[in-house]
């Protein structure tokens, strides 16, 4: 049975911007619109760039709001109204009025809500199938060993060996293929290797030179060489504050995940930058694409065109030497080799 929903009176959601009285020149800009209807397809960069200089701004919307703890209550037809209280200005949701004509019963598409936000499952899909660790912490982590009477692969609900050592009080793994190694472009540094989740195993006996335990989920058969890892704590995209990274930031994109040649929006991609620069999750950086080399008949050298910003990324995810983000706009197809930098 399909759930129905009645809609009842408008109502509203107070969205404070919560500036100093110094700050909301720059905040805002000089020629706004006073109400903003939200249209289908819209995300909150849009409705954003509608008020503010700088439409990466708006967590200052967003996140200092105790009354906006769902930002899927937000959908098409819904007007966002600007308004000022006590010299502060503020964004008013006002929810979309729509008269119930009795006996009719409407439905709403709950999923026509507005995406504000880089899906959290998209984020947490990528996290907890994917570890980025040092080659070292690679090599010495447990070893699958292969299956019970020499089988050669492990499949759901087979038990088999493992060489390694084990916490006895953690009762799941996750167990992980070796997967690409991220490199420096400029030197070949390797920056991490890549470990991708193929299925999950219960403990079942620790013995004097080899650990058994039972596959209880499999992507792919597991076999020799395999290894045995803890899993990534599973990350809320929701609690990603978007912030400036006041450090200087000249990197690069080493990779478009998921198999991609290309990324657009919500595509994510791994950095020649971490945590050793500064980032954090939820940093912003512009997307460039790096400008030609032109010559001409009149001069000797040629002339380096400028770099041209063609999209943004929030980091979301940070490692010593690298990081993966997703990109939140793009004016064209963003490769390997783009440059990311400060907004």
């Amino acid at each position: 049975m399909r759930t129905r929903f009645l809609l009842g009176l408008p109502f509203l959601f107070s969205i404070s911007l919560f500036v100093h009285a110094k700050e909301d020149l720059t905040l805002l800009k000089n020629e706004l619109p006073s109400q903003y209807e939200v249209k289908k397809g819209d995300t909150l960069w849009d409705i954003s760039a509608q008020f503010l200089n700088n439409p990466w701004q708006w967590p200052e919307i967003w996140h200092n709001s105790p009354h906006i703890k769902n930002p899927h209550w937000i959908y098409p037809g819904d007007l966002v109204v600007l308004r000022y209280v006590d010299g502060a200005p503020q964004l008013v949701v006002k929810k979309r009025e729509v008269k119930r004509l009795s006996p009719t019963i409407r439905e709403i598409d709950r999923g026509a809500a507005l995406e504000v936000l880089p899906p959290a499952s998209l984020i947490e899909q990528f996290l907890d199938a994917n570890q980025i660790k040092p080659e070292v912490e690679v090599s010495d982590a447990p070893t699958v060993l292969g299956g019970l009477n020499q089988r050669l692969y492990v499949a759901s609900g087979d038990e088999f060996y493992a060489l390694g050592n084990l916490d006895s009080s953690r009762k799941q793994y996750g167990v992980f293929r070796k997967g690409d190694s991220y490199l420096e472009p400029s030197s070949g540094e390797l920056l991490g290797t890549s470990l991708v989740q193929i299925g999950k195993a219960n403990l079942v006996k620790k013995t004097d030179k080899v650990v058994i335990l039972r596959a209880i989920e499999s992507r792919l058969p597991f076999r020799k060489g395999d290894k045995l890892l803890t899993q990534n704590s599973s990350m809320v995209a929701e609690a990603v504050v978007t912030k400036v990274h006041k450090g200087a930031i000249d990197g690069a994109i080493i990779k478009v995940e998921n198999n991609l040649r290309t990324a657009g929006v919500m595509d994510i991609v791994a950095l020649n930058r971490g945590q050793a620069s500064g980032l954090q999750p939820g940093s912003l950086l512009n997307v460039y694409e790096m400008g030609d080399f032109i010559s001409t008949a009149d001069i000797e050298e040629p002339i380096k065109l400028p770099d041209r910003n063609i999209g943004k990324l929030m980091v979301f995810s940070v490692y010593g030497k690298m990081s993966f983000g997703i990109i939140l706009q793009a004016s064209q197809q963003i490769t390997a080799g783009n440059l990311v930098r400060n907004p």
